[in-house]
């Protein structure tokens, strides 16, 4: 099995340099602003220090701050330390994201959070809280932006990221405003563990599927149309089912 550098040097750079390509990802060059009380538009950003990332304390700077944490250049932005959220969000080290390409009221909010799993001291996780983007945001947004966050949490060591994955089948076509990340992320390479509850209703050969993306794999029709919103993660360890999905969706439709 390939080490973390070798899946690196293999996998992640070369999708690396295809997003940074794009012209989507001119809007990750790190102009980014903390908002300061006093300051309408804040001061300019310089570093964020993340703790408790490896060893010791971790400096960002401003160019890894916008990739890590799905910020583009003008944001303004808040840091805090929170607790645990009502909607099941984690406790942990909260980037808070305001921009023109966000609907208003609704910044992008990502945490940095420690999981037990044998890295309880660290913060090796990411949790995509808020993401809910205006009609503002130029196409493909969404896809650069995350592939920029999946391959800059990889070089920082990060080992899952996670969210809630809204919304419920069928799509309704004429609804713009309409939640529709559960059909959305498993095209990322998010996932989840089905109860099976969830596929009583489906054809003989989707009730065989134990995930999302086994499901999304053989029947994505199905999906779209009687998915349901859940906690979804994308594993960030060399070879991960999330990355092969990511990666192969990633060629697809930026390089084509």
């Amino acid at each position: 099995m390939e080490d973390r550098a070798e899946f690196y040097r293999n996998n992640v750079q070369a999708i690396e340099q295809l997003l940074l390509e794009h012209e989507v990802a001119d809007f990750f060059r790190g102009n980014l602003y903390l908002h300061v009380d006093g300051h309408a538009e804040g001061i300019p950003l310089i570093e964020l220090e993340l703790p408790d990332l490896g060893e010791g304390p971790v400096s960002l700077s401003p160019v890894d701050v916008g990739r890590l944490f799905f910020a583009p250049d003008e944001s303004l932005i808040d840091f805090a330390r929170i607790n645990e959220g009502n909607d099941g969000s984690p406790a942990g080290f909260s980037v808070i994201s305001d921009s023109p390409f966000v609907q208003d009221g609704y910044p992008i909010q990502v945490i940095a959070y420690r999981k037990n799993d044998g890295h309880a001291l660290l913060l090796k996780n990411l949790h995509l809280r808020t993401l809910l983007l205006s009609p503002e945001a130029p196409e493909r947004f969404a896809t650069i932006a995350f592939g920029l966050m999946a391959t800059t949490a990889y070089r920082f060591g990060f080992l899952e990221i996670t969210l809630y994955a809204a919304g419920r089948g069928p799509i309704q076509r004429n609804d713009p405003d309409e939640l529709v990340g559960y059909a959305v992320w498993p095209k990322f390479g998010f996932d989840a563990e089905l109860e099976a509850v969830v596929l009583q209703m489906a054809p003989e050969h989707v009730r065989r599927c134990r995930t999302v993306l086994e499901v999304a794999e053989i029947a994505p029709e199905w999906w779209a149309a009687r998915g349901i919103g859940c906690f979804m993660s994308f594993g960030l360890r060399p070879n991960s089912r999330s990355w092969m999905v990511l990666l192969e969706y990633l060629y697809r439709t930026v390089e084509g």
